[in-house]
């Protein structure tokens, strides 16, 4: 969120507006990680692109899967993938591009 402090300034520009999150309900001093995020929203897919394993923890897969038919965590690192159908076996990688 834009309100919180962003070590990486080039990060800064992709921040999510702190109003728009408020408008989904995730205030300051309120959980707004990104199973907070997921709860929330209830997206049918995330995309990881940090390059950091581990992105999507399985509690966030399953939090996912509570709300979509087939849910899509992606990541760049192909092992969540492979993690992520271990743990929810409705969980389909995107096809590759």
């Amino acid at each position: 969120m834009d309100d919180q402090s962003i070590a990486d300034a080039h990060k800064r520009e992709f921040a999510w507006p702190a109003a728009l999150a408020a408008r989904a309900g995730l205030t300051p001093g309120r959980p707004r990680d990104v199973l907070a995020v997921v709860r929330v929203l209830k997206p049918t897919a995330l995309v990881g692109t940090t390059g950091e394993a581990g992105a999507f923890p399985e509690e966030v897969v399953r939090e996912m899967a509570r709300h979509v038919e087939r849910p899509r965590p992606e990541n760049e690192r192909i092992p969540q993938a492979v993690a992520a159908a271990m743990w929810e076996p409705a969980c389909v990688p995107l096809d590759p591009v």
